[in-house]
């Protein structure tokens, strides 16, 4: 920066590798101020195309902030300075910069830069912002791009092979496969995603763009016909039998299979013992090929780390919250009449723009479902989405056990499906708030309390 020769005034409020977080996307310079943003990037060298191509990122993502971008790129081995406009890529010198940097020193913010930035904006739903998916409206993480890399690689020079992909809710897993199938399209593979859930509108919205999306129930057709890559999607929810058929299948015919799961994310009915279907198909892809692709995404980019922390110990009343964790997105509400809370409710879902997610019920004899209001979303349904704020309904049934988990334990009828693994289905679809409605149960609603105090 020397080489401006500009007095120290100028460069204030610079923010240095500046790194949103959770999405390891990195500044080398920053400046934000009341109505634009300043942003230099300084590159030993570098080829213009890739000075655009980080333009163009850079542009995407200070676009959330809703102000006007300035963005240049100082090269030093050349001593050339570029910058975008209009989208193009221009040469320009070090006194255009000197004049922007000298105006608005008045404006300069000098805040907090954290809060400028939401993870969860940059976070695309193939389902849930279909229309952005497909216009392209989105870049993946550098940890998402190098899984895609690989595992493009890997089917393109060898004629078979498995891949898995693992991620929590929020990771960005759903948007990394259908972006590894837009490239499969791209360059002409036959593919086919088989999905293990209910299909969503966004599922719909890609099969009337000829996507070639199949139902589980399908799986018996599709294995009928050979595809050079077959996509299983939340392949946690995979019968151990289903999982024979595709292996056998995928060896039979030379196709590549990439399994997409979460494995915290399973369904079962209360009357079966849990599988970890995840070291099922590890141990089936091992014994044909122990050099396998896997790839885990770990960061949550779609909640924010206070709502990620509260439904950690929501869950678990063992484990501990992160010092200073402030929870200022997480409401908790006590009732004693069960129409009392049905009708906030339905007021939150009216009015304060609240997704009504319903446990899964089999009939309305199911304990659950008197903690329902109508509604067309069910937890089984709303798998790989997200939304901006949730209620999570929680009665009396809800206990934890001596380990800390918690469990549910109805005196009656038991509910067809785990209401646990429900609850957390619920609870994880939530980017920005989550409102926790607690029905005669004073003991979790003074849990809920003790973790919301700083």
């Amino acid at each position: 920066m020397g080489k401006l020769k500009l007095s120290h005034r100028y460069l204030e409020g610079f923010h240095i590798s500046y790194t949103i977080p959770q999405i390891a996307k990195e500044f080398d310079l920053l400046r934000i101020e009341k109505n634009r943003v300043v942003n230099i990037e300084l590159k030993t060298k570098a080829t213009k195309e890739r000075i655009y191509k980080q333009f163009l990122q850079n542009e995407y993502y200070l676009s959330f902030l809703t102000k006007d971008s300035y963005l240049f790129s100082y090269v030093k081995k050349t001593n050339k300075l570029y910058k975008l406009e209009n989208k193009e890529l221009i040469e320009t010198d070090l006194a255009e910069l000197r004049n922007i940097l000298k105006i608005n020193l008045d404006d300069i913010l000098f805040k907090d830069i954290n809060i400028f930035f939401n993870p969860s904006n940059y976070l695309v739903s193939p389902f849930n912002s279909t229309d952005k998916f497909l216009e392209g409206n989105y870049f993946l993480t550098n940890h998402q791009d190098y899984i895609k890399k690989i595992i493009l690689r890997d089917i393109l020079i060898k004629k078979y092979t498995y891949s898995y992909i693992e991620g929590s809710s929020g990771t960005g897993k759903s948007l990394l496969v259908y972006d590894i199938v837009k490239s499969l399209r791209k360059i002409n593979k036959l593919y086919c995603i088989i999905h293990t859930g209910q299909l969503n509108n966004g599922h719909i919205k890609l099969i009337e763009k000829n996507w070639n999306i199949r139902k589980i129930t399908d799986l018996e057709q599709v294995l009928n016909f050979k595809y050079d890559v077959l996509i299983i999607d939340e392949s946690q929810r995979l019968e151990k039998e289903e999982v024979d058929k595709i292996i056998e299948y995928s060896e039979r015919n030379k196709v590549n299979c990439i399994f997409s799961m979460d494995p915290k994310q399973t369904m079962e009915k209360t009357n079966t013992s849990e599988k970890n279907i995840l070291e099922y198909i590890v141990k089936k892809i091992k014994d044909i090929n122990p050099n396998y692709r896997e790839g885990i995404l770990t960061t949550n980019i779609r909640s924010n780390m206070e709502i990620e922390e509260f439904i950690k110990v929501l869950f678990n009343n063992k484990k501990h919250k992160k010092e200073n964790t402030k929870f200022e997105n997480i409401i908790v509400n006590y009732f004693n009449h069960l129409e009392e809370m049905l009708d906030y409710c339905k007021y939150l879902k009216d009015k304060r723009n609240c997704e009504a997610i319903s446990y899964t019920t089999y009939s309305e004899k199911d304990p659950l479902s008197k903690l329902n209001i109508e509604s067309e979303k069910s937890a089984h349904s709303i798998i790989g989405q997200e939304f901006e704020n949730i209620y999570l309904n929680i009665d009396e049934n809800f206990k934890y056990d001596h380990k800390g988990n918690l469990k549910y334990t109805s005196p009656g009828r038991r509910p067809y499906y785990n209401p646990i693994q429900m609850a957390y289905q619920i609870a994880t679809r939530a980017k920005n708030k989550i409102y926790i409605n607690i029905l005669n149960n004073p003991s979790m609603y003074r849990y809920c309390l003790k973790i919301l105090q700083e």
